[in-house]
Order: structure tokens, then C-alpha cells, then sequence
């Protein structure tokens, strides 16, 4: 998921020329008529006013999770729009990280970043509305996958999910969840997992949702250095969780559920963040994942001024 902030310019300000017309409602001029309809969590999800180039890059991206394109009832629309890129201020540089402005209301989410500005509408139904100037196939991707994320961390919460900044790994057809601050050791750990030989869902972002059956780990169709081949919708029994911290040797502490609650919550996008928006509550089924074996592990860690 992209960083995210809050621009002390105001939002938008550093992405828009003019931040005062940030589009104020879903509307605009399409790329063209087509429509690619995919599955994933909290979906199925419909692309909205692609071109040729744009559908036939969309079906090849997303081949396994393709569906027909007549519309459901279910459908969460993202809708795509052009901008003129003379309405776009140029972001750049070696140090620049692509970020997200956020702006919640209890209206809709809007965002703006690098070459793309987006805005999430709550009601009557969940609908995301994206403008996007021509961009090449790496910009294109980034685009599309971003407005997918977070409708989809929005989405999965109605339907009794969440996303959350982790690393999953499955081993033996059970699965694990590991999340903790930047640098805490989820790539170190999904690296390891790989080079054992286990199945490496995400070193990123996964999803975990509720079941009758109880908390699974689902891949999601974008991840971070791991797991970036885009496969079949497909979800394991969550058998346990894991708070990583860097410390001088490795170790494993018990967590109470309260604590598990509250480190689920602080591992979602900040997009999904109950903070960042005036939307409603996430379903308290999240909770249902702190039933699950939980610890906290740590792990040695090489730093600047030595072990620490």
C-alpha cells in the first residue's frame, strides 16, 4: 500500500496545479466504453471506462481472476476517467516516495498522488471514480492496482474482512500472519520462508476474512517483493499470528487478544483506518482473528550502531 499523508500545503496541493478543482463529484470523460470485471476480496470489482490498450492490459494482468463482463448486483464500480496532465504538477526526484493526500469526509474519501487523483463515494452504494493522465505500462499498472486497494480495503470491512499491512506465509496448508513496524522484519522473514521452501503470499499486504468456519488469510492481487504473480482467488485457515519487533536474539512472548486487537487495527492501511474516515465502523469479526495462536517474536537485527 502507498505511503500516505497529510500535506501541510493542503490537500492536493502538491500533485494539482489548481487543488480547488479537484473533481467534486464522479464524473468526467471516460477513456473509452470498455468494462473488465475481476474477483477479489469484497468484489467482484468492474473497471469502467477503459480503452482498448487499458482493457486488453487489465485482462492480462488480472488473467486468473477474470470474470464475465455482464454486471452483478454486487459489482463495486471503478470508474476511470482522463485528466490533462497541463492540470498535473510534476513530482519527482531521488529522494520522493509515492504517497497518497487523503482527504475524509462523511461524504466520500477523496486522494490524490503522483499522476493520479481518486475519490471513494460511500453512498448509495460503494463506488470509486479515479482521473488519470496517458501514462506507459509501469505507471498504468501502479494506477489501477491503487484505486483496486483501496476500494478493496473499504469493501472487504462491509463484508466482514480486512486488509492488513503484513507478510503471509503458508506452511503445511495453514497459515501465518506477521506484522509489525517498517523495518521490523516482514520481507527478512518472507525471504526466509521462501528460501525454506514455504508458499510466500505477501510480504505487504494480505486479507484476512471471516468465515463460519473461523479467520483465513486470502492472497490479494498485489503485494510487495513477494508474491507478485497475480494468481486464482485462494484462501488457507489462519493458524496463527505473530507481532515481529527487532531485538538482540531471536524470541517468542504470548499476547492477550486485546493486544492482538489492537495490532491488527494499527496494521491497516491508512487508507482503511477508522480514523482516517468518517465512514462506518469495520465489522467487529476482525476480532475473530485474535482467537488464533498469538505471539509477539522478535528477531536480531543489525543496525547502524551495531546488534541491537
Amino acid at each position: 500500500m502507498p505511503a500516505t499523508s497529510e500535506s501541510e500545503l493542503g490537500f492536493a496541493a502538491e500533485f494539482l496545479r489548481a487543488p480547488d478543482l479537484f473533481p467534486a463529484r464522479p464524473a468526467g470523460e471516460p477513456w473509452g466504453s470498455g468494462r473488465v470485471r475481476i474477483d477479489a476480496i469484497g468484489g467482484p470489482y468492474q473497471f469502467l471506462g477503459v480503452d482498448a490498450a487499458q482493457g486488453e492490459f487489465l485482462r492480462r494482468h488480472f488473467a486468473p481472476l477474470l470474470l464475465a463482463d455482464e454486471a452483478g448486483e454486487r459489482d463495486v464500480p471503478l470508474r476511470i476517467f482522463r485528466i490533462d496532465p497541463a492540470e498535473l504538477l510534476e513530482v519527482a526526484g531521488p529522494d520522493w516516495v509515492f504517497r497518497l493526500d487523503l482527504d475524509p469526509s462523511p461524504e466520500a474519501l477523496r486522494w490524490a498522488g503522483r499522476r493520479l487523483l481518486g475519490r471513494l463515494d460511500w453512498r448509495p452504494e460503494l463506488a470509486a471514480s479515479a482521473w488519470m493522465p496517458p501514462g506507459d505500462e509501469a505507471e498504468r499498472l501502479g494506477s489501477f492496482e491503487n484505486v483496486l486497494r483501496i476500494a478493496a480495503a473499504y469493501r472487504s470491512i462491509e463484508t466482514g474482512g480486512v486488509l492488513l499491512h503484513s507478510a503471509g506465509v503458508v506452511a503445511d496448508g495453514r497459515a501465518w500472519l506477521f506484522y509489525g513496524r517498517s523495518g521490523a522484519g516482514k520481507s527478512t522473514l518472507s525471504r526466509l520462508s521462501a528460501e525454506a521452501g514455504h508458499l510466500v503470499l505477501s510480504d505487504e499486504l494480505n486479507a484476512v476474512v471471516a468465515t463460519p468456519e473461523g479467520p483465513r488469510l486470502e492472497r490479494m492481487p498485489f503485494s510487495g517483493d513477494f508474491g507478485r504473480d497475480v494468481g486464482r482467488r485462494q484462501s488457507w485457515p489462519l493458524a496463527g499470528i505473530f507481532a515481529l519487533r527487532q531485538g538482540s536474539a531471536p524470541a517468542r512472548f504470548s499476547l492477550r487478544r486485546a493486544g492482538v486487537v489492537i495490532f491488527l487495527v494499527a496494521a491497516m492501511p491508512r487508507s482503511s483506518h477508522p480514523r482516517a474516515t468518517a465512514a462506518p465502523a469495520f465489522d467487529p469479526r476482525i476480532a475473530g482473528a485474535a482467537r488464533r495462536p498469538r505471539h509477539r517474536g522478535q528477531r536480531a537485527c543489525e543496525t547502524d550502531a551495531g546488534r541491537s
